[in-house]
């Protein structure tokens, strides 16, 4: 069974909005206003909007560079690789 006293919790200090699950990207996502994602938070600094913007795209980038990099190893034809 769920013990919901464990739950980590995440409070909005600008719109008293709560969050439960999702985490901390859930969090971002919502002072941020990401298309598809969450609603923004309208009461939300513009330099704290840009930070999470900011950290928002570096997360992608990041997830981004290991797909591609799982997609490029092969270690079957790794020296076929370091002679070209």
């Amino acid at each position: 069974m769920w013990d919901v006293s464990k739950e980590k919790k995440i409070a909005c200090l600008y719109y008293a909005k709560g969050f439960t699950s999702g985490g901390i990207n859930q969090f971002k996502q919502y002072l941020v206003g990401t298309k598809g994602e969450m609603k923004q938070c309208h009461k939300c600094p513009p330099d704290i909007h840009h930070q999470m913007f900011l950290n928002l795209q570096r997360n992608v980038e990041k997830k981004r560079r290991a797909r591609e990099m799982k997609a490029n190893f092969n270690p079957y034809n790794f020296k076929q690789r370091e002679n070209d």
